[in-house]
């Protein structure tokens, strides 16, 4: 039997990255700033931010680059359990001085979903060491999304990507989305009293106690496609896991590092959450990194105590991934880069609802370069073509056109769906000024046909 590998042959492809197995993907060859080149000199604009928000700095930054190889040729990995050096230590000060004032610890991890099942086990020892060992359950949102491992999976709320897994699952609570425009309760904004909110009190009063943390989006991402928290809700929040002893946890994996106008979303309510996730961004795309910010008491609670936070990766806290995420830090502060994605996005959100009706694009919505469109529900032109929703239609005329985009559904959108937009925070702002300009001529056009 031949065992060389047969190059003609498919492998077993991600649902993550190659979807369809009937279908030749582009190759891409090369990137500048917010640019990808494939293998046939087509120039294709990065509006998803890589796999969605990741790529802050654009492709091909040399200083980001150059730090990478400057540390990997001193010490790319130590073993923390003997060793510490400058670079970490220098790097972890400075996230916690980037962070909310009530922020006082920061620990390094490799993805999203490991920060967050990190968040998951911190807040789980805090309240053992304070003597709540029934504290041991979550409550996430339906959906809403936080990771590809078992524990991410299970307080998040996209039934498509839980399905195969429900029987692996320890069951923790879920509660309605706080989508206005589809809100689960049928209220309406100037009349709601944030039944969303009042429903994760319900959960906590019914739980016996077992609660250990609320997991939340502030802005919901891949879920939603860019729906941000309404009005008041996020404090709500905040009022009711302090009243209760439950721990605050912000999923800012995607919002973090400037990339809503301000350095976190926390930041823009002025609340304080108790551990923030963060990842994608805050290492450009150029290191898988990831990380917690940890407010002041829940440190002190294991300082005081003399108590180690019980976990560990491989590359947890590594010189490598801080060399990175420390040179990406320095160019959002010295580029002025929070500023200009809140100036960009309000520019993106003004020019689009200008130009663009109703008649196909249910909602226009979003927070500085993290934005998107939700499509109307019904749309029937993409049924013969056999797309999930309306949103992948639009998405594969958009890559046709030059822009690569996120779409979406949810399970109150599966026939028009949602499609996000999260560019560089760096794109040249001609670029910029073209993306737009194709998410309206595509929209117009599908929009002709309906």
């Amino acid at each position: 039997m031949d065992t060389q590998l047969n190059t003609d042959s498919r492998l077993l492809r991600s649902a993550l990255v190659c979807p369809d197995w009937t279908k030749a993907y582009p190759k891409i060859v090369s990137g500048s700033g917010s640019l990808l080149l494939d293998e046939h000199g087509t120039t294709y604009i990065d509006g998803s931010g890589g796999a969605s928000a990741a790529t802050l700095l654009g492709h091909g930054n040399s200083e980001v680059a150059s730090a990478m190889y400057d540390q990997a040729c001193l010490t790319p990995l130590l073993p923390t359990h003997y060793f510490d050096s400058d670079i970490v230590e220098e790097y972890l000060a400075e996230l916690v001085d980037f962070a909310p004032p009530n922020i006082g610890y920061a620990w390094l991890a490799s993805s999203g979903s490991d920060a967050i099942e990190n968040a998951m086990k911190l807040a789980v020892q805090y309240h053992r060491l304070r003597g709540q060992i029934d504290r041991i359950r979550f409550i996430g949102r339906e959906q809403s999304y936080h990771g590809g491992t078992f524990a991410a999976l299970d307080i998040g709320g996209v039934a498509s990507r839980r399905r195969n897994y429900e029987a692996l699952f320890f069951g923790h609570y879920h509660v309605p989305a706080a989508h206005c425009l589809r809100c689960p309760f049928g209220l309406e904004p100037q009349s709601c009293s944030l039944e969303c909110a009042e429903e994760v009190l319900r959960v906590i009063k019914n739980s016996n106690g077992s609660i250990a943390a609320v997991i939340v989006e502030p802005i919901v991402g891949a879920a939603l496609g860019a729906v941000s928290a309404p009005e008041n809700y996020l404090q709500r929040l905040r009022t009711i896991t302090r009243e209760t002893g439950v721990l605050l946890i912000f999923d800012e994996i995607m919002t973090g590092f400037g990339r809503t106008g301000a350095n976190f979303v926390a930041t823009h309510h002025g609340v304080e959450a108790d551990i923030i996730v963060c990842g994608k961004g805050m290492s450009g795309g150029y290191y898988p990194l990831s990380g917690m910010l940890v407010a002041r008491h829940i440190g002190f609670e294991f300082e005081s105590r003399n108590e180690p936070f019980q976990s560990g990766h491989t590359h947890a806290c590594s010189p490598q991934g801080a060399a990175v995420g420390r040179k990406v830090l320095e160019i959002i502060k010295r580029d002025g880069l929070v500023e200009r994605a809140g100036r960009l996005g309000c520019k993106a959100i003004a020019k689009l609802r200008e130009n663009l009706s109703a008649k196909i694009v249910a909602d226009i919505r979003g927070k500085g370069l993290l934005f998107g469109l939700e499509f109307q529900l019904g749309l029937t032109r993409h049924q013969s073509r056999n797309y999930p929703a309306f949103s992948y239609f639009f998405g594969e005329r958009a890559l046709a056109s030059g822009l690569i985009s996120y779409p979406g559904m949810s399970a109150s959108n599966s026939s028009g769906g949602h499609v996000k937009f999260a560019p560089p925070l760096n794109i040249e702002e001609r670029v910029f000024d073209k993306l737009l300009d194709i998410v309206i001529d595509v929209v117009k056009e599908l929009e002709s046909k309906e």
